[in-house]
């Protein structure tokens, strides 16, 4: 500790490059803090035990579909309270980037909404859902966005499954829901009436995306889940029961192996400023050749320098990572208002201890090549110099 005002004058002796290289590594560890959590939710195994909501989806691809007598079949499995199913209606409304902003879904009305208790739908607006046809329901979120109000009419444009008319699809706005999760939670999804759907569409009919399902004891989760995957593993289309996040990112993870992918960038960015980091600590010692030969001759061991020296990488780098780590993890907090499904984002004590070891690592690397360059310096070809 008695050299750690030396430290601190030689870190600062160029407080503009100081400063540019503490900001790069703050975001590098950002980054870290940030994708680290993504990256161990692609990897993680998943575990159902003491669930009550699962979802049957197929196992191979998200273009697949399920018969829709599976949810029949699956309703009578012992264990399980309500089944419902839920099919991808897609559609365009006004256009792309107005479709972009909520999912429509055409599901089995009453079911659904038992199994999907934090909608909040007033009863004489679940009655019309339910008995007519032509009904929908939105999110406020999704209501207020468009102006949307009951008795509205919600025109789709078929992108995937088109009618028997030939033209784009009609709704009735019949309800609008809240949650009863708060204000962040997700309240933008619209909902349509399956019977309608399928009658109405020109091919597919008989289909349904998934299969979701609540449990009268959550004991039985894993045991239930397997025991409906055994019971189609013989059929045409097999399936896989998961929880709601394990679907979404079973979805995502088709795209591509996202978890690959995240730590290919988390590579590439602490590559990049391994080299940047390099650079400037071999720069700044080159710099101090004659200040490092006044300390020998006043009696530093070449020990003592060297220990000055990676002291510095050691103090930026860990400063920022610890600065860096808790930005991200206090960020983290608001993953559940971007992606409502996803279980919020922590940054969990594995996950900062490898960030701080990452920094060790760094500055071990970054710090040991000046730190021998200054103690083999020559002092008086230095002090010539």
């Amino acid at each position: 500790m008695k050299y750690f005002g030396l430290i601190l004058a030689s870190l600062w002796r160029k407080p503009l490059r100081t400063s540019l290289t503490a900001a790069t590594l703050l975001v590098a560890f950002l980054l870290f803090g940030l994708l680290e959590p993504v990256s161990q939710m692609f990897s993680d195994s998943s575990n159902l035990a003491g669930e009550s909501r699962l979802w049957v989806s197929p196992r191979h691809s998200i273009s697949d579909m399920l018969p829709v007598r599976y949810h029949q079949q699956i309703q009578q499995i012992e264990g399980i309270d309500t089944a419902a199913h839920q099919t991808w209606f897609g559609g365009v409304y006004i256009d792309a980037i107005s479709s972009s902003a909520f999912t429509r879904w055409a599901v089995s009305a009453e079911e659904f909404m038992q199994i999907n208790s934090q909608m909040v739908l007033p009863q004489e607006q679940l009655n019309a859902f339910i008995n007519i046809p032509t009904a929908a329901v939105v999110g406020r979120a999704t209501a207020e966005r468009f102006g949307m109000k009951l008795g509205d009419k919600i025109p789709l444009t078929a992108d995937i499954w088109h009618n028997e008319d030939g033209s784009h699809w009609t709704f009735d706005l019949v309800g609008i829901y809240d949650s009863a999760e708060g204000e962040n939670a997700d309240t933008s999804r619209m909902l349509i009436n399956y019977d309608y759907f399928d009658e109405y569409r020109i091919v597919g009919k008989g289909i349904v995306s998934n299969v979701v399902f609540t449990l009268d004891d959550v004991e039985r989760s894993a045991s239930i889940a397997t025991e409906i995957d055994s019971m189609f593993s013989n059929s045409q289309m097999e399936t896989l029961t998961s929880t709601e996040q394990d679907y979404l990112l079973n979805q995502l993870s088709q795209v591509g192996n996202i978890g690959l992918i995240v730590r290919a960038i988390m590579g590439a960015v602490f590559f990049t400023i391994l080299l940047l980091t390099a650079n400037t600590m071999s720069q700044a010692v080159r710099e101090r050749l004659a200040e490092l030969a006044v300390l020998k001759t006043l009696g530093f061991q070449n020990q003592n320098i060297l220990l000055i020296v990676l002291a510095e990488a050691f103090l930026l780098s860990l400063i920022t990572a610890a600065i860096g780590l808790g930005l991200a993890a206090y960020l983290l907090q608001y993953s559940e208002y971007i992606v409502p499904q996803i279980t919020t984002l922590n940054l969990g004590m594995s996950s900062v201890m490898t960030g701080l070891l990452i920094a060790v690592a760094l500055s071990l690397i970054v710090g040991l090549p000046p730190a021998m360059q200054a103690t083999r310096v020559n002092i008086a070809a230095a002090l010539q110099r």
